[in-house]
């Protein structure tokens, strides 16, 4: 991992940095910006590569003026803007220190999931913040399900806790957990004295001299945070006097997303002391800086007597129906989930929708806010809480969304063609049912991948009492399939037991069907171990087609004996009584071929929701129409290129909009 970091900067890491960076930020104090460096890249691309790969070099360093920056004060609304607190700086670097600080970020984001624990999900490629909601959610219906002693939740406040990191630990920590020199003297050639300047109405101050902190709009620093961050997480799990949930074999102190800590504590007493004076000991190094005031407690399963002990001992606030945090509110009782977090967004946007019908905004128009603007805030909530939503919520969005679209008329198109992909002829308006099954589907795919590297998939394992690897295919087998009821992975397993039933999205019974959980599989038909064969051997090791392979075409360890032979005759008996033999070999479906490639998709929501999109994919009415008019028939694949050239060549909605509203008056 170190030589990966150590070795030169190279012309194509520069090139991968250059089109990773988003185009139209505002530029640094030099005025260049990222469109500069695009066009003049193998112009100055030898020069820039020259100069940062040289600071590996004794006494080398980058220019003062290089590593100036320019600071804009934001107003945070509804504020006193008479105070400087209620100003959000926003810091501007010169791009070519932001690109040398992507080339560091990229290589460096490569080894983050080795060096940082999986609870800390914040900045870490793979992983999000609703990892930790669910984890949050999954040990509180833990200690509801089983009587584990006193337990609260305990969310910390940390004060403006990237700007105080202290460089020194920084750079210490980065040396103790083995970067190399190159790579430090790069990182530490980024903090050689920065300097910045408050742009205010227009006017410059002096140059002042930063001290301490990541630096702002620098792609690394956010990674830099993480791993100075880490001491302090690996020191709470190490600690034996804060107790955390255990469950199983594992034992659950902490999740983080950047600085947002929400601690798992058992027996206050004791733990909260030691937390505290962890926290103390970690901020005199660090410069970490926990406020206390602001920091919340919610309370699980303490008793009263020791509920009033712990408000009048400790300087925490103390939550009295839920813990707001990364943007849900947690509750003690699992089942009041939906209450205090779906009911609430349902009048907020309510509101919003009703304030934001301005006559001007075309229908058009109208759907691209409900994308933009609607689908992100609930789209947010299903992943975070992925528990059970009734159809109710999704019928009173729905009605929302048409009246708002419509302004109140009479819809003038059906809410399928509304809905339909617009390779099919729709307009893409959010189905937010199908979104809502997505996120489960994701679950599915995570599941699939074991429990190595998100810790609420370990727990819900462990919560369910078997592999949940294996379960979704197992489903009307005589494998045992029973779980208890669980508010996530029951939810999961009924919405892929109706999508299975209802759709084709990966008909019983399925390829991927693991028969060494199957009653009638003997560990004598376990075949030989190769690299190439699957772990869970699956029918098409058994079958060929519609007809099941001779043992001596297995590669099993003993072909030719009357027991393997008696064992693969029970087991195919037992297949061709659930379905006939070629069912276990057809091919794959696109959600099947997802489950095989065992890496997560990248937009995994959006993969789901498309793949649900395509399962039933109908007409546009106004197709049969236009092909009688034009005395022509046309291919699918041929309406397809037409409906993606349509929304391609019209950039103005109008244009559009006037001619789908021409196609279903001809209807």
């Amino acid at each position: 991992m170190r030589s990966s970091i150590e070795g030169p900067i190279t012309a194509e890491e520069l090139h991968e940095a250059i089109k990773r960076t988003p185009v139209g930020k505002t530029p640094g104090p030099d005025g260049f910006t990222l469109k500069y460096y695009k066009a003049c890249e193998k112009l100055l691309s030898r020069a820039w590569l020259a100069a940062f790969n040289g600071l590996t070099e004794p006494a080398s360093h980058i220019a003062p003026q290089t590593l100036s920056a320019t600071i804009t004060l934001i107003p945070k609304p509804d504020k006193d803007h008479a105070l400087c607190a209620n100003y959000r700086p926003i810091s501007l670097l010169n791009q070519d220190v932001k690109l040398f600080a992507k080339v560091l970020a990229l290589r460096i984001a490569n080894h983050m999931r080795h060096l940082i624990h999986p609870n800390q999900t914040g900045f870490i490629p793979g992983r999000e913040g609703r990892d930790n909601t669910t984890l949050a959610i999954n040990l509180i219906h833990a200690v509801q399900r089983t009587d584990t002693g006193p337990t609260l939740l305990l969310s910390t406040d940390a004060e403006k806790a990237f700007d105080r990191v202290h460089w020194p630990f920084l750079f210490q920590t980065l040396q103790h957990m083995g970067f190399g020199p190159n790579a430090l003297r790069w990182i530490t050639a980024l903090y050689d004295s920065p300097t910045a300047r408050i742009n205010l109405n227009g006017t410059l101050s002096s140059p002042f001299t930063i001290k301490n902190g990541t630096r702002q709009g620098c792609p690394l620093s956010p990674l830099l945070f993480a791993l100075s961050l880490e001491p302090l997480l690996q020191a709470v799990r190490a600690n034996p006097s804060i107790h955390g949930i255990c469950v199983g074999r594992h034992t659950y102190k902490v999740a983080a997303y950047a600085d947002d800590l929400l601690f798992f504590v058992q027996q206050p007493q004791i733990s909260l002391p030691s937390l505290i004076e962890l926290l103390r000991e970690y901020g005199s190094l660090s410069n970490y800086k926990i406020n206390m005031s602001k920091s919340e407690i919610l309370n699980i399963s303490i008793p009263a007597p020791l509920s009033t002990h712990i408000q009048s001992t400790f300087p925490f606030r103390w939550c009295t129906t839920s813990l707001k945090y990364l943007g849900v509110h947690l509750t003690p009782a699992v089942s009041n989930l939906y209450t205090t977090n779906f009911v609430p967004l349902l009048r907020v946007l309510e509101k919003d929708l009703t304030r934001w019908a301005i006559p001007h905004i075309t229908w058009f128009g109208r759907i691209n806010v409900l994308k933009m603007n609607v689908l992100p805030r609930v789209l947010y909530l299903l992943q975070t809480l992925p528990i059970h939503v009734p159809s109710a919520f999704f019928r009173s969005l729905q009605s929302l969304f048409i009246r708002y679209v419509w302004a109140g008329s009479k819809p003038r198109l059906s809410v399928a063609l509304l809905t339909a992909p617009r390779s099919r002829g729709g307009l893409a308006l959010p189905h937010l049912q199908r979104y809502y099954q997505a996120v489960h589907l994701l679950r599915l795919v995570e599941w699939s991948l074991g429990t190595s590297g998100k810790q609420w998939v370990a727990l819900e394992h462990e919560l369910a009492g078997r592999s949940l690897t294996s379960l979704p295919w197992l489903l009307g087998t005589a494998a045992p399939t029973d779980i208890p009821t669980h508010l996530t992975v029951s939810v999961t397993l009924a919405i892929w037991r109706r999508l299975q039933r209802l759709t084709q999205l990966a008909p019983w019974p399925s390829p991927l069907l693991p028969l060494n959980h199957l009653p009638a599989f003997s560990p004598r038909l376990l075949p030989l171990t190769d690299a190439a064969l699957p772990r869970h051997p699956l029918p098409g090791l058994y079958i060929d087609g519609d007809r099941p392979k001779a043992p001596k075409d297995v590669p099993l360890t003993h072909p030719d004996s009357f027991l393997t032979t008696f064992h693969m005759h029970c087991l195919i008996t037992y297949l061709r009584s659930l379905a006939p033999l070629e069912k276990y070999t057809r091919p794959l479906t696109v959600f099947e071929q997802v489950i095989t490639r065992k890496t997560l998709p990248q937009h995994g929501i959006s993969t789901m929701y498309g793949v649900l999109q395509n399962l039933s994919p109908s007409t546009p009415p106004y197709v049969a129409k236009w092909e009688r008019e034009l005395r022509q028939t046309f291919t699918e694949e041929e309406w397809s290129q037409m409906f993606a050239l349509n929304y391609s060549v019209f950039y103005c909605y109008s244009y559009t909009r006037n001619g789908l509203q021409a196609a279903v008056t001809m209807v």
